[in-house]
């Protein structure tokens, strides 16, 4: 597509023909510059995009990837977007795309895809990733994530990359398993959970996160009107279906009860003295009819409450609350002193929703985050987010996020 199928006006001031011209390049951007973005997106497990920014020092990703003379030199020249970018199994080291340049054709290491030239950290890494780009029947659908393309401060994951970042902490975050997110400032919006298809618009932003929101003796609190975007998946498995039932006497009708309770986890920091971290608390809105069943099962295969390990030190604990709710702790025993609680609901259009607030930086003090989360992440004061999806699990989940440093 050429810019001179903008529809320019005769009667503009010759003095503001350049922006227009500029703009309009920018907003009908050549078909195949998206295309050859678009043709990556399958093949990886993580790509971001960033701001050319000649002005602000130079990346060190550039540093690394490209000799120092021709560095500085195509830096200065840059505009537009570029991005760094993981292969689903091109190794650990992040590999970069840019636009092309004359002087780029020589390059080792690198190789082009379309207007762009993708540069690897190795020679391993750039055979694996030229064979899976090159083969056409290695070519999983496209995922939908049109703010990469033309977007700085967008990201694209799925479930490998998460996993790699989230360690122990994955299994929480099966939501977010993979996602297409943009950013405006500190606050991150998009779909997660599927790539294939568009959110709905969020019919209200939310407000930046408060630490006045969150219990003081509280590092993350997640709240949720079902189990089940969390738990769905992982007991959907029959092996663990017959697991539960056989070792916990948890049968099918109590399962399903359980995934559809509202419920709320949060993680409160231990003191040194103990054998453990945090103790993690769930509380489940439960009938007291349920929370009888749930205890007669934790019973069986745990003993009586609280219960210890063989060093004699409590792994956990449990209790029925008036309210009929039961209490959860790993890590620790149940509070005895508890805040009344509102469990979320589903709302009148069907939507299932998850809400998390969390102390990043307080969570990172006391050793409890992984250590390859982005930074932005780790070094967030607060961080408020909102998951939210139709309850039947057909259309794409939505999220928003707010950071504050």
């Amino acid at each position: 597509m050429s810019w001179l199928r903008c529809p320019f006006r005769a009667s503009l001031l010759a003095g503001a023909l350049p922006l227009a011209a500029a703009a309009c390049l920018w907003f009908s951007a050549p078909e195949r510059s998206a295309s050859a973005i678009r043709r990556l997106l399958p093949q990886l497990s993580l790509i971001e995009s960033f701001a050319a920014e000649p002005r602000r020092p130079m990346p060190d990703l550039w540093r690394q990837r490209l000799p120092p003379g021709l560095a500085e030199v195509l830096w200065r020249r840059s505009r537009g977007i570029w991005w760094q970018l993981w292969g689903s199994h091109a190794g650990p080291d992040a590999a970069l795309l840019l636009p092309d340049h004359q002087e780029l054709d020589d390059l080792p290491l690198s190789f082009k895809v379309g207007p762009y030239r993708l540069i690897a950290a190795n020679a391993l890494a750039l055979q694996e990733l030229k064979r899976r780009f090159r083969s056409p029947d290695s070519t999983p659908k496209q995922p939908h994530c049109p703010a990469l393309i033309r977007r700085p401060g967008s990201v694209l994951w799925r479930a490998d990359a998460l996993q790699a970042m989230a360690g122990a902490w994955t299994p929480l975050l099966l939501p977010l398993r993979q996602g297409c997110l943009r950013s405006s400032g500190q606050r991150w919006t998009g779909a997660v959970g599927r790539l294939d298809g568009i959110p709905r618009p969020l019919s209200k932003g939310m407000e930046p996160p408060s630490a006045t929101e969150l219990p003081p003796d509280v590092l993350l609190q997640l709240e949720g009107t079902s189990l089940q975007p969390l738990l769905g998946g992982l007991l959907s498995q029959g092996p663990m279906q017959f697991s539960l039932l056989k070792a916990h006497g948890l049968g099918p009708q109590l399962q399903t009860q359980l995934l559809a309770m509202p419920f709320v986890l949060q993680v409160r920091p231990n003191p040194p003295q103990s054998s453990f971290k945090a103790t993690v608390v769930l509380r489940l809105n439960s009938s007291s009819e349920q929370a009888k069943q749930l205890e007669t099962a934790l019973e069986r295969s745990l003993g009586q409450s609280p219960s210890l390990g063989v060093d004699r030190l409590v792994r956990g604990g449990w209790r029925r609350l008036e309210s009929g709710h039961l209490l959860v702790a790993l890590g620790g025993v149940p509070s005895q002193s508890l805040q009344d609680w509102d469990p979320l609901k589903i709302s009148r259009n069907g939507e299932v929703q998850l809400k998390l607030l969390a102390r990043p930086k307080a969570l990172q003090r006391a050793g409890l985050l992984p250590p390859e989360l982005p930074a932005a992440l780790r070094d967030s004061r607060l961080i408020s987010a909102g998951w939210s999806a139709q309850a039947s699990g057909d259309a794409v989940a939505q999220l928003e996020a707010l950071l504050a440093p």
